[in-house]
């Protein structure tokens, strides 16, 4: 079974741009260096701006198509 530092470390990684950015805006508030409160605030600002990557990994060949099936 994993570390809790291990499921921390892999939860944080799936966060969006934008969940980093609430997280770290929310804990500047509660921090006491001041230039820890002003990067914490910078780095928010920064991933709110940046575009969320999208990443696309093309299919295998050979697969057979998709099907949906609709259940009653």
């Amino acid at each position: 079974m994993p570390s809790d530092d291990d499921w921390t470390k892999g939860y944080a990684r799936s966060l969006t741009n934008r969940e980093l950015a609430d997280i770290l805006e929310f804990s500047s508030y509660y921090h006491d260096a001041e230039i820890a409160v002003v990067a914490m605030r910078e780095a928010a600002l920064r991933l709110r701006e940046q575009p969320e990557p999208h990443y696309v990994e093309r299919p295998k060949p050979n697969l057979p198509p998709l099907t949906a099936y609709a259940e009653i």
